[in-house]
């Protein structure tokens, strides 16, 4: 089972607040009557809130996320955001929406760059004077959750983007208009937030990486993103749209190689921060020297990987690299594949 971990506000602890509890019920409910998104998946549950909105909960945030990592969880589950504050002293600005300027934002970035993947709401704040996505859903790394309802228009309420340096967010919608909740006392309610929207796209993560346990977070984030039916043609309201168990399959399927194979992928690489360079079963035990080159033979990037039996992926961070097209060479048992490379 997914490991799991729910930040935010869980339980029906502190201060009597049933957000968290309700939060919850949309990934781990489970009756004759209801079913959550991941019922089966094992849960670690961490209050962050404090009275009223101080950034103090950024900082519970950031330990929460320390003791999260160190039990190992998979996913981190957020269904919060920051942007303005009990004292306006502490308040943001749009501009701070970059994905590196709040507290919880840099957390998020960090959590998500060792291998967790970190789904946040958007926010609630679309019909609002701020309108935008609040932290950490601006981080680029970490899949933000807009709301839609049932029809498929755009709930008035939910953020948009984009990020203060003009990235799409959010980056999926799920349904957060009218989502079907259990209350505290065990009844069922319908309630309106992305902080309902956002659990049901950790369950669909949870549910697709048990399935498909050798992906990477990376390769799940963009999986997600690519599964998702506005992919085409992503926009500031929907993100990439919403996503498909059915196309994210038929996006995994091109991982089983043929004997003798290596992938490079996504390619063409599209606002990547990264591309995976997976390598098929007759590679294991191999010692792997790894180049990234330009055109001209100019050497990049050079990695050593030893290709082992769950470890057959080695991502490659594009960041601050230019659009064009790149070589990259696998040298392997004396012998030398060549791959083009396009970042778009």
């Amino acid at each position: 089972n997914m490991a799991t971990g729910v930040i935010g506000d869980p339980m029906t602890y502190y201060m009597g607040i049933t957000h968290g509890t309700r939060v919850l019920s949309v990934m781990a409910g489970e009756s004759s009557t209801y079913s959550g998104a991941a019922p089966n998946a094992a849960y670690i549950l961490s209050i962050t809130e404090a009275p009223n909105e101080y950034r103090i909960e950024e900082y519970n945030w950031l330990f929460a996320a320390e003791k999260a990592d160190s039990a190992g969880v998979d996913i981190i589950q957020t269904s919060l955001g920051y942007a303005e504050f009990t004292d306006d002293a502490m308040s943001y600005s749009p501009t701070d929406m970059d994905g590196q300027t709040t507290v919880i934002s840099q957390a998020a970035k960090i959590a998500a760059d060792k291998g967790i993947l970190v789904v946040t709401s958007a926010g609630n704040l679309g019909a609002s004077a701020w309108q935008l996505i609040s932290a950490p859903a601006d981080v680029a790394e970490v899949i933000s959750v807009g709301a839609r309802d049932e029809a498929g228009f755009k709930a008035s309420f939910s953020s948009i983007g984009p990020t203060a340096d003009g990235r799409i967010k959010p980056d999926v919608v799920a349904l957060g208009a009218g989502t079907a909740v259990i209350t505290t006392n065990g009844t069922y309610a319908f309630q309106n937030g992305t902080s309902f929207a956002a659990p049901i796209i950790s369950g669909f993560a949870a549910g697709l990486w048990q399935a498909y346990p050798d992906l990477t977070a990376t390769e799940l984030r963009d999986i997600i993103r690519n599964s998702a039916n506005l992919a085409a043609t992503p926009d500031t309201y929907f993100g990439y749209g919403t996503p498909s168990y059915r196309k994210a399959k038929e996006l995994v399927i091109p991982l089983n190689l043929n004997e003798g194979e290596v992938r490079v992928y996504p390619n063409p690489s599209f606002d990547n921060d990264y591309v995976t360079i997976a390598f098929e079963e007759s590679f294991r035990g191999e010692a792997i020297e790894l180049i990234l080159a330009s055109t001209q033979g100019e050497v990049l990037q050079k990695k050593n990987f030893v290709v082992g039996v769950s470890q057959n992926r080695l991502e490659i961070e594009l960041r601050n690299m230019l659009a064009g097209l790149y070589l990259i060479r696998v040298k392997s048992n004396g012998q030398q594949i060549t791959k083009k490379l396009m970042i778009n």
